[in-house]
């Protein structure tokens, strides 16, 4: 299987040439958006960044301070579902190019994703330890004191984040792909 390297600042032209199904690893700019993030910005809240270039990732991270510094122990994925109803409308407002999460999204991310020029890239949940490896740095926090260091806006410098691309720049999908594949053998099974 090809797998594609991915940097930062991540473009509609960065983005545009990888496949649904592919393997990608990805190094630059990681913005956590959990729910409480993407509904304060959408509800009107002014974005501390520009979103247009960094991935965002779906991300409850436990990071402590040492001395002046915020050291990252874990950052596994968490559920896309979670935030399904937002990605959409965040993806038009922002021009979000990468996502990065675990599990699906619903047909309406799937489209904004086609749409916009934005990839939804999978990693694995279960592996917070190993993926907090990956984080270089944490170069800033957004929303601490107002949603918790769950749910704040973490900016994470990334290298080498493994991931497959779950939904590409053309809406293809991989779950949607596997679904059909797994549904022509139970037919088959089933005959």
């Amino acid at each position: 299987m090809k797998r594609n390297e991915l940097k930062g600042p991540f473009t509609a032209e960065s983005v545009a040439g990888l496949r649904a199904g592919e393997r990608v690893r990805v190094s630059g700019s990681m913005c956590t958006a959990r729910c409480r993030v993407q509904q304060a910005l959408l509800d009107g809240t002014a974005s501390p960044v520009k979103l247009e270039q960094v991935a965002i990732y779906f991300c409850s991270p436990i990071i402590v301070r040492e001395g002046a510094q915020w050291v990252v122990r874990a950052a596994g994925p968490s559920a896309s579902v979670l935030v399904d109803m937002y990605v959409p409308e965040f993806i038009a407002r922002y021009r979000v190019r990468v996502l990065l999460g675990m599990g699906g999204f619903g047909e309406a991310t799937r489209r904004a994703c086609a749409r916009f020029g934005c990839v939804y890239l999978q990693t694995v949940g279960g592996a917070a330890s190993k993926l907090a490896q990956c984080i270089r740095g944490v170069s800033g926090v957004h929303f601490l004191k107002e949603f918790g260091a769950a749910d704040a806006m973490w900016m994470l410098e990334a290298e080498h984040v493994e991931a497959v691309v779950a939904i590409d720049a053309r809406g293809r999908s991989l779950h949607r792909r596997v679904k059909a594949s797994s549904r022509r053998a139970l037919d088959a099974l089933l005959r």
